[in-house]
């Protein structure tokens, strides 16, 4: 309901996590679901360290966003490229969304 993050990884499937926003801001958000390819990355690979700059990327504009932001980290080869978008409802309070937004990357991290 809160947040939806999308991030397509190179064999084309995508990986998401969704969380759900309480209505009180001082709730912790609820982790609902995630869908991962099951394909695997080299440790430090350039698509690694492109998926982490994208992450950090989506996290510092959480905090002075309106609720939507993407961005894309482009290389010369495509499977090393990623893409993320993060969009918040707009009755969700601007700090409970950047919460959801440092909570989500911070799964697909690990």
């Amino acid at each position: 309901m809160g947040l939806l993050l999308l991030i397509p990884v190179p064999d084309g499937f995508l990986n998401f996590a969704t969380i759900q926003a309480q209505e009180e801001e001082s709730s912790t958000p609820v982790y609902l679901f995630h869908n991962c390819s099951g394909g695997n990355t080299t440790a430090y690979s350039t698509f690694q360290l492109n998926l982490w700059t994208l992450l950090s990327s989506l996290t510092s504009n959480a905090v002075s966003s309106t609720g939507f932001y993407n961005t894309t980290v482009i290389e010369a080869n495509p499977s090393n490229s990623v893409f993320g978008l993060f969009t918040c409802r707009g009755d969700v309070p601007p700090q409970l969304c950047q919460q959801c937004v440092i909570n989500a990357t911070q799964r697909l991290r690990s």
